[in-house]
């Protein structure tokens, strides 16, 4: 994407608010305008009122100066309160797109992109995106405004000693052709860098554990202070240059004020210029300074944050999308069917001619080797994957009809590694059901067999337990997992290696619990583990990519279902 496609995206946000822009613009020019009458005041102090003792008029001149510099710091604070208010604004619906694109690109997707890289465009790269158009609307902008207007004036006041003040023009662009394509290169350097670091210490906070079992402090240390020596060299380089490009149009402005006085001064010596003239046009080019080193100093911020612009849109023009569409919702029974289903992720073909049926209130297993696909079964029965061949439907309706995220809030799911999010526990098992009350929370844990541990703890359901659960067993993480994946009652219920973490007996009492339910979900139970077959209806299994009924599971099986409504509380 080109900076300026970029720039006419992010304009948009703007334009949702022109009043605000129009604000903004009249403020610019009203600020410009006040400075206008200080340089013509000054020259009438010096030849009219100090030079003929009018002490009245004097007075009355250093009146109108400190009123027009009031008007201009009200004019400021003004313009800087409206600026704020509308840069925050743009910046909250910026970052606003950007998680709805995170959720909007595919699972594929964030399988291949890096977390950090995510990251850092969601809160580093809108940062500087925020501190760009800051600069832009209450520096640059204004200060660019303030030039041209005092350079009007200042051909006013003396012409030929404004030609001699613009002869610095050319070097100017000169120093800054020669110098901004090395702070950009700097600036992207500095920002690949801390990306850099910032991927290091991810890697440092997810691997704790192993790092220590592996007693690996010592080389995690030693690549943590080589990505820092990194960061400190191109982030120096950026601040050089930036200082330098600023210590450079610096100079040449000042050089030019130097220039000015002596030839000015000759002029007044010569009698072809009073004193109060060259006082005024010296005091317009004070003025003059100012903003036109503001305007040239807030250029390397800028383009930073463009650089940053084109990052964020690129990311939110992505292509890659959700598999599905549609909007037809459904009041799902539980009921999945799987025909021909044929899926793989470029590599070569991992599922080939899938057939699988679920049905409410009986417990299907999926039995195969690690690597054999059974989690992109999953992810294909969630609509997280498009099937290359093959139908899905969900109660006979394909999925492609399906509005697929009203699909999932009736699918439980319990992940062989489930997540614990940093809250309480009850939070925990209401995370995506905002709506469930304390005593489905408590109906959900009892049904999980998680209640009886957790009445022990200290708080009981409030208590505070930290990401990843690092303060629970494995098994604790599990039956809080099932409880969340239960509190939604869904109409399918997928339990990914399930006895990885619990008892045989626990999640026989859970599975007799679930056929004992007014609306018996359909369950799915994925398993490397041949055994798991003792406890379905339906054996699956999928080998070499192929996936198809293999029979009945454990014939011998009897489930002791203990009706039980999903409003009444579990035993």
């Amino acid at each position: 994407m080109t900076t300026w496609a970029a720039w006419r995206r992010y304009r948009q946000l703007y334009d949702r608010a022109g009043r605000s822009l129009l604000v903004i613009g009249l403020l610019t020019a009203a600020g410009a305008a006040a400075v206008l009458p200080i340089p013509i005041f000054i020259q009438l102090a010096l030849d009219d009122a100090i030079g003929e003792g009018r002490s009245g008029y004097l007075l009355m001149l250093g009146a109108g100066l400190i009123g027009v510099q009031l008007v201009g710091a009200a004019i400021t604070v003004a313009r800087r309160y409206v600026v704020a208010q509308r840069t925050k604004a743009a910046t909250r619906e910026l970052r606003a797109q950007a998680a709805a694109k995170l959720y909007d690109v595919s699972i594929d997707y964030h399988r291949h992109a890096e977390m950090s890289t995510l990251h850092d465009w969601m809160v580093q790269e809108t940062a500087r995106i925020d501190t760009m158009a800051d600069v832009a609307l209450s520096r640059f902008g204004p200060s660019l405004a303030t030039s041209v207007a005092l350079g009007g004036v200042l051909v006013y006041l003396n012409w030929v000693l404004f030609l001699l003040t613009m002869a610095v023009v050319p070097l100017i662009v000169v120093a800054h052709r020669l110098v901004m394509p090395r702070v950009r290169e700097a600036v992207r350097a500095g920002r690949l860098g801390f990306r850099s670091f910032s991927d290091k210490v991810l890697f440092v906070l997810r691997t704790m554990d192993l790092t220590r079992r592996r007693a690996a402090e010592s080389a995690e240390l030693e690549s943590m202070y080589e990505r820092l020596t990194h960061v400190e060299r191109v982030e120096f380089r950026s601040m050089y240059l930036n200082s330098f490009y600023n210590a450079v149009q610096n100079s040449l402005v000042a050089t030019t004020a130097v220039v000015i006085l002596v030839v000015g001064g000759t002029s007044v010596i010569n009698g072809t210029l009073s004193i109060g003239e060259l006082f005024a046009f010296y005091a317009g080019l004070a003025l003059f300074r100012g903003p036109l080193s503001s305007t040239l100093t807030s250029l390397p911020e800028l383009t930073a944050g463009l650089q940053s612009l084109v990052q964020v849109y690129e990311f939110l023009e992505e292509p890659d999308s959700r598999p599905y569409d549609g909007a037809r919702q459904l009041d799902f029974t539980g009921r999945v069917s799987m025909q021909g289903v044929e899926f793989d992720y470029g590599t070569g073909p991992l599922v080939r001619e899938a057939d699988l049926e679920l049905v409410p209130g009986r417990v299907s297993a999926l039995v195969g080797p690690n690597g054999s696909g059974k989690s992109t079964i999953v992810g294909l029965l969630l609509g997280s994957y498009r099937p290359h061949r093959g139908t899905l439907t969900a109660d006979g309706i394909p999925y492609d009809e399906l509005d697929i995220r009203a699909l999932r809030r009736s699918i439980g799911i319990v992940p062989q590694e489930p997540t614990i999010i940093s809250g309480s526990i009850s939070e925990n098992i209401a995370y995506g059901v905002p709506t469930a009350t304390p005593d489905e929370v408590e109906r959900a844990a009892r049904l999980a067999e998680a209640h009886a541990f957790i009445s022990q703890l200290p708080n009981g359901y409030a208590e505070e337990i930290t990401f990843d659960g690092l303060t629970l067993s494995g098994g604790q993480r599990q039956r809080i997992a099932i409880a969340r994946a239960l509190v939604a009652r869904p109409r399918l219920l997928v339990l990914d290696e399930p006895t990885n973490h619990i008892d045989a007996e626990v999640f026989e009492v859970l599975l007799d619990r679930l056929a004992g339910l007014d609306d018996a979900p359909a369950v799915l139970l994925i398993s490397h583990h041949p055994d798991i077959h003792r406890w379905a209806d339906d054996l699956y299994r999928i080998q070499d990519g192929f996936l198809a009924w293999t029979g009945s599971g454990d014939p011998d099986r009897t489930r002791t279902a203990v009706r039980e409504p999903w409003s009444n509380e579990a035993p």
